[in-house]
């Protein structure tokens, strides 16, 4: 199955998203404002409230960091909350460390851990 995850580099701005075949669709942070998504990582509380407040999101399965995920999934009773995946390596690179990962490489990840994908392709990582 393909999986595309969609990052927040302005080269997407001008891709019609649905021209292009995917079984899975993860998005990061306000991709929620522009299309439905099946997963969606949100890496800080405000990208969290307003994905799990937006009117795309009534089935898609929301990614927070632990500190929000008790009171998402605890508090709110809001059952689309998940964990973000587990960084599988740890280093002593500060750069590398979970906590300082961006919604990017953690939907990366995710789609690398889908039992069902087994063919990943990426749009609006812009690395310049």
């Amino acid at each position: 199955m393909l999986c595309l995850v969609i990052g927040n580099g302005e080269s997407r701005k001008n891709t019609d998203l649905t021209k292009i075949s995917k079984d899975i669709l993860i998005g990061c942070n306000a991709l929620h404002r522009d299309t439905v998504v099946d997963h969606l990582i949100c890496c800080d509380r405000r990208m969290a409230e307003e994905a799990v407040k937006g009117s795309n999101t009534t089935n898609t399965k929301i990614y927070v960091r632990d500190m929000w995920h008790n009171y998402f999934r605890k508090i709110r009773k809001d059952k689309r909350i998940h964990h973000l995946p587990e960084v599988p390596n740890t280093t002593e690179f500060k750069k590398d460390q979970a906590e300082h990962w961006g919604s990017g490489p953690y939907a990366v990840l995710l789609a690398a851990d889908l039992e069902q994908s087994t063919h990943i392709s990426l749009i609006g990582f812009d690395l310049y």
